[in-house]
């Protein structure tokens, strides 16, 4: 007569794509699964998830399990469930007990684990991923790192136990959050906690919610299976007391361009972009760097001005005693100038130079493919509507955008993603790079299938500088506008940079507020 086993086995949190291949074995050899129940009656989501590895003819218990257990006296229907089990187990049969997430975590398996020590038949424990390592997994949101304090919390605990959690605590995973949630959300803003709260309900199920913005979140969006993660505020200390103490911080918002030696664009473009930053961030004080050598030079040997590179502007910047410091690229694509942004900012953030360093991303970054993550590329091209030509009817003007392109680099390519979003948009409008992949050889034989007759070209560009001065738009036989002259179109030349359209420096600015630590900064979706 063979032994029978019991087996717990974690299903994860919803996705059935994180159960584990331990998990899926203990499933096909068994005899009978247990997918347990609360009073409710609601469908087991744990069963979902494993019913597609069950043999058709495993047998399915659907017992009812009372929230309240008491090893010492327990309740008849804590008595029935173990007669049952045993019974099973003794008969021979392979019997497994499903639980969301993790079995030896917040479970009823741990109760159901420890009724049957003893039974005189071998356990064993199948792990699963947890809600929390799912949620920081599938966001890019770091668990912990470094010497961080990390918590794990039923919020249902008493709020004196709670305050010392937040007291002490770095980061946080927070559960059970259904009950006083309005009470929760103002300890976790006295204690520094709420500016990054990344709230998910019922992760890896279709019904998947994530807030993002959780001081917006009202009472009744918060179900029974929410988790929040978060972590302090760097500007936010905790003390001994257990509350948090806001630093009188300095801060400053460093601006980083790649540059222009071309005072008018300068001005209409990267000056405007800056002063706009101050008044939208008052408590900052605004800073400009340069990364382009050569603009810096020029500047210094014309105008006898002396324009910080990134690392001299960080460098600057801990000298005078900052405490916090945004960094935020003007840059179009996070392609070499932008690898040079961050190996600068890199020694700074090892150093521990600042209480807070952070980085912004450039105009095109995020294809949208995460939940609750936004397309830099479809925003992009909604902002360039802004300022495209109006055709009269008949008419056959098409633009091209004049990008600067790096080529070699990976992120080149997000001009071929700009260029896709352009075309789902039905936009006459081709995208083409001066150093990139995307050639003008293309955007001229793109004119010719179009059958274009006029041509508008624009910059794609911060500035308005010497590409499109010279190479786009200059008297030269070479330039884009030449050419396009002598092939017999009817040519004009938009020379203004995108810093000039109110609705790209809205983006900057929409940047600056969701720019991140610089530790959790990962690489751009089009890389």
């Amino acid at each position: 007569m063979s032994i029978g086993k019991f087996t717990g086995i974690g299903v994860g949190p919803g996705d059935p794509e994180l159960l584990t291949l331990k998990a899926v074995r203990a499933l096909h050899e068994a005899d009978v699964v247990i997918a347990p129940r609360t009073e409710k009656r609601d469908d087991s989501i744990a069963l979902s998830i494993a019913r597609p590895h069950m043999r058709s003819e495993t047998e399915v218990l659907e017992l009812i399990f009372p929230m309240v257990y008491h090893a010492e006296s327990l309740s008849d229907a804590w008595k029935e469930n173990r007669r049952i089990i045993q019974q099973r187990l003794d008969a021979g049969q392979n019997v497994v007990f499903l639980t969301l997430g993790d079995p030896m975590f917040y479970s009823t398996y741990i109760y159901v684990f420890e009724l049957l020590q003893g039974c005189g038949h071998p356990i064993e424990t199948v792990p699963g991923v947890t809600a929390f390592c799912a949620i920081a997994s599938h966001h890019g949101m770091p668990i912990v790192e470094g010497d961080d304090v990390l918590s794990v919390v039923p919020a249902t605990i008493s709020p004196e136990k709670l305050e010392k959690v937040l007291a002490v605590s770095d980061r946080l995973v927070l559960m059970k959050i259904s009950r006083k949630f309005e009470e929760l959300r103002q300890r976790l803003q006295k204690h520094g906690f709420a500016d990054h709260a990344l709230m998910v309900s019922k992760c890896g199920q279709p019904e998947e919610e994530v807030h993002e913005d959780f001081l917006s979140v009202r009472a009744e969006e918060v179900t029974y299976l929410s988790t929040i993660l978060t972590r302090r505020n760097q500007s936010v200390s905790a003390t001994a007391s257990g509350v948090g103490v806001i630093k009188n911080a300095k801060k400053a918002i460093l601006a980083v361009s790649f540059g222009t030696s071309v005072v008018a664009t300068r001005v209409a473009n990267i000056d405007l972009l800056e002063r706009e930053l101050q008044v939208a961030y008052p408590d900052y004080e605004v800073r400009r760097a340069f990364t382009s050598k050569t603009v810096r030079a020029r500047i210094a040997a014309e105008e006898g001005i002396k324009v910080d590179s990134a690392q001299e502007a960080l460098e600057r910047l801990q000298q005078e005693g900052f405490d916090e410091v945004l960094v935020q690229p003007t840059h179009i694509i996070p392609g070499e100038e932008y690898d040079r942004l961050t190996e600068a900012m890199m020694e700074f953030h090892q150093n521990g130079a600042f209480a807070s360093l952070k980085l912004g991303r450039p105009i095109l970054c995020q294809e949208g493919n995460v939940p609750g993550q936004v397309d830099d590329f479809m925003i992009a091209v909604e902002a360039l509507q802004t300022q495209l030509p109006v055709c009269a009817e008949g008419e056959r003007t098409r633009v091209i955008l004049m990008g600067h392109g790096s080529g070699g680099h990976v992120a080149d390519r997000c001009y071929d993603l700009l260029q896709e979003r352009l075309e789902t948009a039905g936009l006459p409008v081709f995208t083409a790079t001066v150093e990139g992949a995307r050639t003008f050889e293309e955007a001229v034989e793109w004119l010719e299938r179009e059958q274009a007759e006029r041509v508008v070209l624009m910059p794609f560009m911060l500035v308005a500088g010497d590409h499109a001065l010279n190479d786009m738009a200059g008297p030269e036989e070479d330039s884009w506008q030449s050419q396009l002259t002598e092939a017999g179109y009817r040519v004009e030349s938009v020379l203004r940079g995108l810093g000039e359209n109110p609705a790209f420096r809205k983006i900057y600015l929409q940047h600056v507020t969701e720019a991140v630590p610089f530790a959790e900064t990962a690489a751009c979706d089009c890389k």
